[in-house]
Formats: C-alpha cells, structure tokens, sequence
C-alpha cells in the first residue's frame, strides 16, 4: 500500500512539472500596425505603416519589426534580415534593451517609470472603455519623454505586454498612441500558443549604451542639427532633411542626469515592488 501511494505522489509531482513546464512554454504572439510620420525633406509627411510583432512570456516582452523590401530581386535578398529588433524589456532582471541607429547601437537602461492614469469617466465623447479583437479595454494616459499616450489595455488575456518600451499597466496594450498624432500602435492579431521561436536579439558585436551616454549622444545630435539650420537660413539655402521622427524628445537644454532622477523617486521603487 506505501508503494502505490509513493507511486501515485510520483506521479503526481511529474504531472504538476509537465503542466508548468507546458505553462512556461506559451507564449503571446501579437501583431500590430505601427504608424509613425516621417520627415521627408522639408515637410512631415502622413503615416508611414510598418508591421511589428511582440512577443510576450511570462516575465519579458520582445517587440520587432517585420522588415519589407521593395525589390524582390535585390541580389543576395534570401540573407535579408526578416526582422528589425527593436526592443526587449525584461520585467525579471528590470531592465530593458532597445536599438538605436537601426540596429548598429543598443541601448540598455533600468525600466523606465511610465505613470499611468487609469481613465473611468468619458473625456471629449470617447467613452474610457471599448472593444479591441473582442477584448474590453480599459483607457490610461501618461505623459513619457516628451510626448502625451493614450493607452487601451485589457486584463482578459493572462499575460503583461505591450508594443516598444511601454509597460506598467496590469494586462495587454492593444491600442497605444500619441496625442501629437505622430505615432500610433494598434494589435491587428493576436494568439496565445507554444513556444516557437527565440526573438532574443542577435548582438553581433553591436555598441552598448547606457542612457546617459545615449542622452549624450541624442543632445549633441540635436545642437549640430540647430547649428546646421541656423547657418541655412543665414546663407538662404533650403533646408533638406529627411529620416524618422525620434519617439523620445530630450531636451538639450537640460543636464542629461535630470532624466536620471526618476531612478531614485518613491513612485519608481513603487514600481518595482509591484512587480515582485
């Protein structure tokens, strides 16, 4: 009788490993559109669209963006990368890795400290809850590196994830955009499966910065553009610039430490704790 009761506590304790072990391999897949305006020349055009894939586990979401290419026949187009990485935030080591300079440098800071405020009441007639997919949502707003987000999230799904660096609120972000218009992440798709794929970024040899070194970096960028623009219109000449709008606006004026600061608040280590 001692056997059998051993043999069924053994059993019992394997089949307890196999379903968590099965629990630890699913995986949220979400696919959203991500609009974003650009600077082409002299004037800030419309959406450019891109498709980005995050992928959430139980503590890290990895989000990527799938790359296209207009010319199927460029030579060597089966070596293209299929992704652009994009950013990893890692809610167990509470920190977060994310490309700059398209990929040739990463930046890797603390989690940074998004402030949400959750939103029960109606603001200019759009109602603080919808449906995305068929998930009830629930509204948020916070104020991050320069620009105002409205986020819709849900707790229907067992996971926490969200597009990019967002994170703080308790479920999924399925819609995530500025009040500027100028950017916007929407979930087109979503399913929760096995664990298919490893989405960890590939290094290769890439330069690390930490934040102060890419706030550094980011000012000194933006006092030459100043700089340059000043002497075009002293000189008369048109001003031509082009390339992606930068998400986080730092301000030159300010000491670069100043962003630093949110490290050592009460609000951030409220953070952290409830993420234990």
């Amino acid at each position: 009788m001692k056997k059998i009761n051993r043999l069924l506590i053994i059993i019992g304790l394997l089949s307890t490993s196999i379903s968590s072990l099965s629990a630890q391999e699913k995986e949220l897949c979400i696919t959203y559109k991500h609009y974003s305006m650009i600077r082409m020349e002299t004037l800030i055009e419309p959406n450019l669209v891109r498709e980005m894939k995050v992928l959430a586990y139980k503590s890290k979401v990895i989000s990527r963006i799938v790359c296209s290419y207009d010319n199927a026949s460029i030579v060597g187009s089966n070596n293209l990368p299929k992704y652009k990485f994009i950013s990893s935030v890692d809610y167990n080591k509470t920190y977060l890795l994310a490309s700059v300079y398209d990929n040739e440098v990463l930046l890797k800071e603390p989690l940074p400290l998004f402030q949400w405020s959750l939103s029960n009441e109606n603001t200019k007639g759009i109602p603080a809850v919808k449906k995305i997919l068929g998930y009830h949502c629930n509204k948020a707003e916070c104020t991050f590196r320069g620009r105002d987000y409205v986020a819709w999230f849900t707790n229907e799904i067992p996971f926490k994830a969200a597009p990019w660096k967002f994170h703080g609120l308790p479920g999924v972000m399925l819609e995530v955009y500025s009040k500027d218009t100028f950017f916007k992440w929407e979930a087109k798709s979503l399913e929760i499966r096995e664990h298919t794929e490893d989405y960890e970024p590939q290094l290769n040899g890439a330069k690390i910065l930490n934040l102060e070194e890419h706030i550094d970096n980011l000012t000194k960028q933006q006092r030459e553009s100043i700089e340059h623009v000043k002497k075009q219109v002293l000189t008369g000449v048109p001003m031509f610039t082009s390339g992606d709008i930068p998400i986080e606006i730092f301000t030159p004026e300010l000491d670069p430490k100043n962003y630093l600061k949110e490290y050592s608040s009460p609000a951030y280590q409220e953070m952290l704790n409830n993420m234990k």
